[in-house]
């Protein structure tokens, strides 16, 4: 990090979809640089904390010590900052029965073409009802600590309760969803699914006996409730953060700051992230993220016998 680099003198001189090769304007040696990157395509976005805290100790150093030369951060502790449990809100969603049900087993049609009374057998119809839920963190936040990297739904009893909890997420007047536990990773965008069995039906093989020219036809629909919901994610951040910095000389200076002090450094640089907000009090930061969540349920299946003259 350097913001006192002049640009001005670089020339784009080729670029493509993941690299460009620089040129330095009047420069009769005609060195070129070769720089490659990624471009995030936002789907989800990750705030690093630590990186903050580095950027923030550089322009500290910067500030206070404009006769001395930025070499190195030695080391950072973050063991003394402490994160609330995350409080998880609606931000908007959208709840629905399918328009069409769903026949879980092929339509049962039989026709009596005969001049009798003639009987028929019907097969069995198996199915189980399920629920799916997918939970995603499209913005969640790195920190210090060590994170689980979960996979899958391998989070604590307690947390999972709750997040399986969402599917009554529209029968609830209160604001705050739930509050999972400080120990949730925020950062971890897998997506994480699961699919549940809520109900077992077993139509039973039968025999009808129908008149002639009479017809029978017997469905097994299901309709299928689809909840979707986009989610605030909100966790305070209190606490000090301890490092040592290495200045071109070789020596060390010890810097202590709270961790509303670091992002007011980054808010004063104009590079404090739209995810981090200061609490007006200045005790505390709170970062801001989003996850998504979906629950399909399909409910119990009918039997739907029709019978009809043709």
């Amino acid at each position: 990090m350097n913001p006192d680099l002049d640009i001005s003198q670089l020339e784009i001189i080729n670029k493509t979809k993941n690299s460009a090769i620089l040129k330095i304007k009047n420069n009769l040696n005609n060195n070129n640089i070769k720089i490659h990157y990624s471009i995030d395509n936002g789907q989800n976005k990750i705030i690093n904390l630590n990186e903050l805290i580095k950027k923030a100790l550089f322009f500290k150093f910067l500030d206070e010590n404009s006769n001395l030369k930025f070499k190195e951060i030695n080391y950072i502790d973050t063991n003394n900052l402490n994160f609330s449990n995350t409080e998880i809100t609606k931000q908007e969603n959208s709840f629905l029965w399918s328009n069409v049900p769903k026949n879980v087993c092929s339509d049962r049609k039989i026709t009596n073409k005969t001049p009798n009374i003639k009987s028929f057998n019907i097969p069995d119809c198996e199915y189980n009802s399920k629920s799916k839920l997918i939970f995603q963190i499209t913005t969640g936040l790195t920190k210090t600590k060590q994170e689980n990297k979960l996979n899958g739904w391998n989070i604590n009893s307690d947390d999972e309760m709750k997040l399986t909890d969402f599917t009554n997420i529209n029968n609830k007047n209160s604001e705050i969803i739930n509050v999972l536990s400080n120990e949730f990773d925020l950062s971890n965008t897998n997506k994480q699914e699961q699919e549940m069995i809520l109900s077992i039906f077993k139509g039973p093989a039968d025999k009808f006996e129908l008149n002639p020219n009479e017809k029978l036809k017997i469905t097994y629909p299901v309709r299928i409730i689809t909840s979707k919901v986009i989610l605030n994610l909100k966790q305070k951040i209190t606490g000090n953060i301890t490092a040592k910095i290495i200045d071109d000389n070789n020596k060390e200076q010890i810097v202590i700051l709270s961790i509303t002090e670091v992002m007011q450094i980054l808010q004063n640089h104009v590079l404090l992230p739209n995810e981090i907000t200061i609490d007006k009090n200045n005790d505390n930061i709170t970062f801001n993220g989003e996850a998504f969540f979906s629950s399909e349920r399909e409910g119990s299946v009918r039997t739907n016998t029709v019978t009809t003259i043709v």
